[in-house]
């Protein structure tokens, strides 16, 4: 399954008034797959599914605000600013963890089989993260919102095989953006960095662009990073 990545009106995702990197890579898909099961694209967009993508998103704003106890606000309106594929986040999650775990993980050395989920760094439990809302937020299925707050939430519960019970985790971009300036202090990812088969951290690296291109978007435009697997 692949991940896509779009800065874009949360409720306009919700609503499916949009299109995916391959529809326009490809065209118009007939059906889109959701972790809910196979959708079809409507031709348009029902004011009825308007009205209950929007109370949706008001029902995340709340949540997040009650979690906070802070105000949350942004004008989810406008267009789509990013809609990409992704490789996966997990490499710059396990660097970013990985820098709080010097002391413990000398070097950050390749993942086993490739798969950063299994990264030494991932399994190890720091005194304290220095970039949580990077770390503990799976980039998976979610958002980061154009809104300052400290605690990231957990919203909309879901079913994966109608067996497992996932949640989509809600982070802060303006966090996120000041947690990779962090990162690139010792990560020093050049731009227009372009993959090399050689680097050890090519996978961290690329992974690092897209989201620091994806963090910068949504606090200019202040509109929400969505993430859809």
């Amino acid at each position: 399954m692949g991940l896509d990545v779009y800065v874009m009106p949360l409720w306009r995702f919700k609503c499916r008034d949009f299109r995916t990197p391959l529809e326009e890579a490809f065209g118009d898909a007939a059906r889109v797959v959701t972790v809910g099961g196979v959708a079809k694209r409507p031709a348009r967009v029902s004011k009825g599914a308007q009205a209950r993508a929007r109370r949706e998103v008001e029902a995340i704003r709340e949540a997040v605000q009650a979690a906070n106890h802070t105000p949350i606000h942004w004008d989810d309106e406008g267009g789509v600013v990013l809609s990409e594929q992704s490789r996966g986040i997990e490499p710059l999650r396990a660097y970013a963890k990985w820098l709080g775990l010097r002391e413990q993980l000398p070097s950050f050395g390749p993942a086993p089989e490739g798969n950063y989920y299994k990264h030494p760094a991932m399994a190890a439990k720091p005194a304290s993260l220095s970039c949580p809302h990077l770390v503990e937020h799976s980039c998976y299925n979610g958002y980061f919102l154009p809104c300052e707050f400290e605690r990231l939430v957990n919203v909309e519960p879901y079913k994966v095989f109608g067996r497992w019970l996932f949640h989509k985790a809600v982070g802060s971009s303006p966090r996120l953006l000041r947690e990779l300036s962090f990162v690139q202090e010792h990560l020093k990812a050049p731009d227009g960095y372009t993959y090399e088969s050689d680097d050890p951290l090519a996978e961290v690296k690329m992974a690092f662009l897209q989201m620091r291109k994806a963090a910068v978007l949504s606090c200019r435009h202040g509109l929400p990073i969505i993430f859809w697997a």
